[in-house]
């Protein structure tokens, strides 16, 4: 059995992301303790900005309501990516 680390999985998993077109931006460039940061904690998976600025790209009907998660919403989507 092949026992991979934490850090060989992510690695392998964002050289995945990259061939499929993705960028990769690092910690020090957008990360919450940085300049430009765009998560205010290592616990926030999905980057919110990026995330509903191509929703609204991607869906310019959709109500403006409807492209910002409730807070409950929010409070069950990051308990969801602590697991």
């Amino acid at each position: 059995m092949v026992f991979l680390s934490e850090d060989s999985f992510e690695e392998a998993r964002l050289a995945q992301f990259v061939a499929l077109g993705y960028a990769r931006g690092s910690d020090e460039l957008i990360g919450p303790d940085s300049k430009h940061a765009e998560r205010e904690s290592h616990d926030e998976v999905f980057l919110r900005g990026r995330l509903e600025a191509a929703v609204a790209r991607l869906n310019p009907g959709l109500p403006e309501e409807a492209r910002h998660p409730s807070s409950t919403t929010r409070g069950r989507c990051a308990r969801s990516s602590a697991r």
